[in-house]
């Protein structure tokens, strides 16, 4: 009898937990997307497959719903439901986020006025990672930031996407960052190194006609700033500097050019290209004195980028 209903209670006491933890579970799924499965076995009573996500999500469909949603008030990832632009304000990204372009396209175009006192998106300091996916199949996302600023009024201005305080990373989608100032097209700000970027996969076009490095530094009129770390393993990347900067690498300066940065191709297709004084990869041109130190350039693996030169 009494082993009879040691059983009974071991089964009831089964069926309590079970009831508990799918409870549990359909409380945490409804809060979390993007799943991954990992299994879980509780010992003497059963196993079963445990989700974890990636953060909670939100859909945005308009410019304020994007601007609520990248603010430190915001919460989780952030997923396009439409097509957002045109923005001709700075949009500030205040908290580490992941931005999925979900097929959609994101602009911010700034007019001269505006950007030569802002920046088209922006990375602030204190360690923010913004990491830019489309998770669309076949990829058709695209974030596209131009700043028409001819001239940054001071520092930290004229980039297209600066990052000179945080860290960029690019996984798939396609980035187009276009400037014509002292800032980077994506990278510093004036008178700004270049920050942290990362690219693995997916397409990006950074086009700078003035003294800022396509990606890498922003300039200053006596010593242009360097590169910052900047690490490709995958994707299409075209890096075209028509003015004093380097494609990849440092700013353009009427002093001494800035310093290359540090530099790590292991993987994709890179071309970088320049038409004035600066490195293809490497630093920039400097106008009265000399031009920037090449910096650290390490270039491994299967597929070499195309149109290097000093």
């Amino acid at each position: 009898m009494v082993y009879e209903n040691l059983m009974n209670l071991q089964k009831n006491l089964d069926k309590f937990l079970k009831r508990a933890i799918l409870i549990y579970l359909s409380i945490y799924l409804s809060i979390y997307k993007f799943l991954l499965p990992a299994v879980v076995t509780l010992p003497g009573l059963f196993a079963f497959t445990l989700i974890t996500a990636r953060a909670a999500t939100g859909n945005v469909s308009n410019e304020a719903e994007l601007r609520a949603a990248v603010a430190n008030t915001g919460n989780g990832d952030v997923i396009l439901s439409n097509n957002i632009g045109t923005l001709t304000t700075q949009l500030l990204i205040e908290r580490n986020l992941i931005l999925d372009l979900n097929g959609y396209t994101l602009t911010i175009d700034l007019p001269a006025a505006t950007g030569a006192s802002s920046n088209g998106l922006v990375i602030p300091a204190g360690g923010v990672t913004l990491t830019v996916m489309d998770s669309s199949s076949p990829s058709t996302g695209a974030l596209t930031v131009s700043n028409g600023a001819a001239n940054a009024s001071s520092t930290g201005y004229g980039a297209a996407i600066n990052t000179s305080a945080g860290t960029l990373i690019i996984q798939s989608g396609t980035v187009t960052a276009t400037s014509y100032s002292e800032g980077a097209a994506i990278g510093g700000g004036a008178e700004q190194a270049g920050g942290n970027l990362t690219i693995s996969g997916g397409k990006v076009i950074a086009n700078a006609s003035g003294s800022g490095a396509a990606i890498g530094g922003g300039a200053e009129s006596a010593t242009g700033r360097p590169g910052g770390n900047i690490t490709i393993s995958g994707g299409m990347v075209t890096a075209a500097s028509s003015g004093l900067g380097a494609g990849i690498g440092g700013s353009g300066a009427n002093g001494t050019g800035g310093a290359g940065g540090t530099v790590n191709i292991t993987g994709g297709e890179v071309t970088a290209t320049v038409i004035s004084g600066g490195a293809a990869i490497g630093g920039g041109c400097g106008v009265d004195t000399t031009g920037g130190a090449g910096g650290t350039i390490n270039i491994t693996g299967p597929a070499l980028p195309s149109g290097i030169s000093a």
